[in-house]
């Protein structure tokens, strides 16, 4: 198959349905918004695109000189939050829900920022960042979570998986938020705030990727429809009970799709893939003998994916610049990765995928110094 590729007539199809993304302007963009809040933002956003991290939101570094100061954040691992004590008052609250309080100690024209960490039975913790009136005791913003809210109190952000930062400029009253949008989409928007009447605003936000396109529909199509010849395979997940633990594979595969199309350099698998390559296709070809779809669907699985590589191998040479043999390299490990995410099987009668090679996946990605 790679031989016809290579020879035939699909290759120069496959480089000319890529030359208009290739000549897309870079990610990410500013839209809206003169304000240096926004400008900063943009600065940290770039810092996060073009590094290793799996997710944007995980970068935690601070360029030399940035003239904000971090007055809250999430911890540079889990979901604990650090907040400046001379900025925020910690206080807990009566279990089960919410469980923390970060409350603001000085006034931003007459009110209070206030970050509530809810905590959840099953999934991660949840955060809510809010206003409150000046004269609002912090059990205003502890009752808004339920219904009615109180009138003292407004929401911001509500029910983020990711803790929204704060950030203060170089005077007392300078504060403004990023927030992050939705996690469980790859590269979502963030969202800038900045001081307003009696609240805050948004005043820009940043894109990652084209809005209203997946971003696994960015890569060439014998890619796409790899993916979703995989995606058949997992099912519906619809007895999978409170774990979701199918939503959970498509989301780290949906994540791993996006970095592939925009921010390969940044493709490793941030959980650690559970099984080897050898142990997923022993599974799969034990699946396939289970109903004849499965076996037409694994067929059709191993006939696309060298088409899938060598697609990828050129959409990297065309759109990255890569020499030939390193996108090749590229491409053979992120389709791998890729294909792994998607699946998670018994490792009891096969060979032991240990923590130190699920590391060694994630330091394996050939793409040069970004």
């Amino acid at each position: 198959m790679q031989t016809f590729l290579r020879c035939g007539f699909l290759a120069p199809l496959l480089l000319a349905g890529q030359t208009a993304f290739a000549r897309a302007p870079d990610w990410p963009r500013l839209i809206g918004g003169t304000r240096t809040e926004c400008s900063q933002a943009m600065t940290l956003a770039k810092l996060a695109f073009h590094s290793r991290e799996y997710f944007v939101f995980d970068l935690h570094t601070i360029p030399d000189r940035f003239p904000s100061k971090v007055l809250l954040q999430s911890a540079n691992e889990g979901d604990e939050v650090v907040a400046d004590s001379s900025a925020f008052d910690e206080l807990d609250s009566t279990p089960p829900f919410p469980r923390k309080l970060y409350w603001g100690k000085r006034l931003i024209d007459g009110y209070r920022l206030a970050l509530m960490v809810r905590g959840h039975p099953w999934r991660e913790d949840r955060y809510e960042l809010y206003v409150a009136d000046s004269a609002a005791p912090p059990a205003a913003v502890l009752r808004n979570w339920q219904s009615p809210p109180d009138a003292q109190v407004r929401s911001i952000v509500a029910d983020a998986a990711v803790t929204p930062r704060i950030y203060r400029t170089g005077t007392q009253q300078g504060v403004w938020a990023l927030s992050f949008g939705n996690s469980e989409e790859p590269l979502d928007s963030w969202k800038i705030w900045v001081p307003a009447a009696d609240t805050l605003r948004e005043a820009c936000s940043i894109q990652f990727h084209p809005a209203g396109k997946r971003t696994v529909y960015l890569l060439p199509h014998p890619v796409r429809e790899l993916e979703h010849l995989l995606d058949q395979t997992m099912g519906s997940g619809r007895y999978d009970g409170s774990l979701h633990s199918t939503a959970l594979l498509r989301q780290a595969a949906a994540h791993t799709w996006g970095n592939a199309a925009l921010r390969p350099w940044a493709v490793a698998s941030r959980r650690g893939v559970y099984n080897t390559r050898k142990q997923i296709d022993a599974a799969l070809d034990k699946w396939a003998t289970e109903r004849p779809g499965n076996r037409q669907l694994l067929t059709a699985i191993r006939r696309q994916y060298p088409l899938a590589e060598r697609a990828l191998d050129l959409y990297y040479q065309q759109r990255f610049g890569l020499v030939p043999a390193l996108a090749h390299r590229a491409a053979a490990y992120v389709l791998d990765l890729a294909y792994r995410e998607h699946y998670t099987f018994s490792r009891h009668d096969a060979e032991s995928h240990s923590d130190a090679e699920a590391k060694a996946d994630a330091a394996a990605n050939p793409w040069p110094s970004h």
